[in-house]
């Protein structure tokens, strides 16, 4: 992971410095490296690269661009990482709102996001919360399952 964090660190200044204008060339580059940063157990370097994408996610796209949702539901994993589930929680529940309100409720990926929003949940002790929640998926699962029977 080393070396890629160091290729990572030469095209995050080359991109800072030649093309400064185009902050959200940079999230692809930082994405990656918070991802290294997670994977070899950086996990505070790595929520502090998340913040940063959610920053620059939010300024590029807008505050309820259903592209955050991503960011956020990252960010919400690494906070689980640490024990911090109470954390982890609000920043789920944004995701699985900017989802429902971009594309309804009937999206296999809200369903997604809204079992990891139960099993935080459940986690953080809102116990009849995340059962709720985890009706909400079944009940997505099975207007998607209808749906495509009949087809």
């Amino acid at each position: 992971f080393a070396d890629a964090d160091e290729l990572l660190e030469r095209a995050l200044v080359l991109r800072r410095t030649h093309d400064p204008d185009n902050r959200a060339g940079l999230l692809p580059l930082l994405e990656a490296r918070a991802r290294i940063y997670a994977r070899s157990g950086r996990v505070e370097e790595a929520e502090a690269l998340g913040r940063e994408i959610l920053a620059l996610s939010q300024d590029t796209f807008g505050h309820d661009s259903p592209r955050l949702a991503e960011p956020l539901e990252e960010l919400a994993d690494l906070k689980v990482r640490q024990e911090r589930p109470d954390e982890a929680v609000p920043l789920i529940e944004e995701s699985a709102r900017l989802l429902w309100q971009s594309g309804g409720p009937d999206q296999p990926e809200l369903a997604q996001v809204l079992d990891k929003q139960a099993a935080l949940l459940r986690k953080a002790g809102y116990h009849l919360q995340a059962a709720g929640t985890w009706t909400a998926v079944r009940d997505i699962g099975r207007r998607l399952a209808h749906r495509w029977d009949r087809n």
